[in-house]
């Protein structure tokens, strides 16, 4: 896991895909950017914060899914 730093401000978010070798942490205002980047790589792509308070999926089959933590 390539994840350094664990005490983020809010503005940053993690995005792991099925198929990669390495996670990033990127500003939040970047994740439309990043996802351009990554969005012909046939994986489920996942978007969240480092709290894990929320959850964005993008699936291989194109399905967006957002959730909350209860």
């Amino acid at each position: 896991m390539c994840l350094r730093h664990r005490d983020r401000p809010d503005d940053w978010v993690v995005y792991i895909g099925d198929n990669s070798d390495c996670d990033y942490e990127v500003k939040l205002e970047a994740v439309g950017e990043l996802l351009d980047e990554v969005a012909e790589i046939p994986e489920h792509k996942y978007v969240f914060p480092p709290d894990a308070s929320w959850c964005f999926m993008w699936s291989f089959e194109d399905d967006l899914h957002f959730g909350r933590r209860p």
